[in-house]
This record gives structure tokens, sequence and C-alpha cells, in this order.
């Protein structure tokens, strides 16, 4: 981690893995990987177990990229909808996996990261069925976009990041941070660790 994020961190508990960070100004516990592979090929995410006046799987993610099926489709016409298929149905994979994941979990859990999917779609279809639910549309106004600036025509026109959280948190707000610092927005919500 570089000193400048860690600069801005503070003095927060800090875990990473890989590409992963989860900070925390509580104590956090049992932080490590997990995963999520698909067709032998290794892919990870982040658990970390948050501790306040209660217990939290927090779990940071990143799914497969659909770009290399789409840009199969893209340049080979139908001689590529086998890999776009094959693309699918490892994000599948990765989206199941995780879905069991927060399925035998026994405390209340937020997921946050890159799903590289809408809220609509299939692959992020699998998490609610797993019990959550997406923290903007419980809470968030607009479109939620936070992925496309670095993009053609420079703006922002995707929504594939995501705060999803179990049925036992509230979410008071939920909103997209600034385009300044990454190519992707930031996801920023407000939570009730205990619903009243």
């Amino acid at each position: 981690m570089s000193e400048h994020v860690r600069k801005i961190l503070g003095d927060r508990t800090v875990h990473t893995y890989g590409q992963y960070v989860v900070a925390s100004r509580y104590t956090m516990r049992d932080c490590g990987p997990g995963k999520i592979s698909f067709r032998g090929r290794t892919h990870t995410f982040l658990r970390c177990v948050v501790v306040h006046s209660v217990e939290i799987d927090v779990i940071t993610v990143h799914f497969l990229s659909p770009r290399e099926g789409l840009n199969a489709t893209r340049y080979e016409g139908a001689a590529g909808l086998d890999d776009w298929q094959q693309n699918f149905e490892d994000r599948m994979t990765q989206a199941r996996a995780l879905a069991d994941v927060v399925v035998a979990s026994r405390r209340p859990v937020i997921v946050a990261g890159d799903l590289n999917a809408p809220e609509g779609s299939p692959v992020v279809g699998a998490l609610p069925d797993a019990g959550l639910r997406d923290a903007f549309s419980s809470a968030g106004n607009g479109y939620g976009y936070t992925r496309g600036d670095s993009l053609r025509p420079g703006i922002s026109f995707l929504q594939i990041d995501h705060i999803l959280v179990s049925s036992a948190l509230g979410v008071l707000d939920c909103f997209v941070g600034s385009k300044d610092g990454s190519e992707h927005r930031p996801v920023i919500a407000d939570l009730l660790l205990e619903r009243e």
C-alpha cells in the first residue's frame, strides 16, 4: 500500500491482500482470503470480521471482467460467442461461490467491490438470492453510475461497483463519489449496524 493511501487511512485498522484493502476504525479479526476460482484459475476475495456492537463479515471482491468476452464478439462476431458464453459462466461461478460464503455466514454481511455487472444482471442477481440487497437501490438517488469517465464518451454510464448488505443491516444513505483518483467512482454508504 502506498504511503499516500496509508496517510489517508490514518490510524484505522488496515488489512491488505493483493488488490484488496479493508480499513476500519473498529477492531478487525480473522482477516484472510477466500476463493472464487473458476476452471482451475485462482481468484480470491478478502474477508474480515469487524467487531463493534455486533460482529460483521466485511467482504471486498472483484469479479472477472466481461471485457474478453465482449471483445471476442465485437471483433469475431458469431465466432466469438463461445468466448462470451465461457466468460459469462466463469463470472456466474464466481458469483455462486461468493453467494455460498454469504449464506454460510452466521453474522451480518457487507459485500463491497467491483462486480463488473449491473444490479439487474444474473451475475449480481446471485447475491440477492443469498439474502443481500444493494445499498444504492435501497437508499440512493439517481443512477449510481460508477464507470465510464475514462471511456468514450467520457461520462459515467455503467453501474458495476456495488455495496450489498444483509437484512440485519440498515441503509441510511448511499451515493457515488467523485471521479478523481480512479477509473471507478467509489460507492459510499451510511449503514446502521443494528436495524430497528
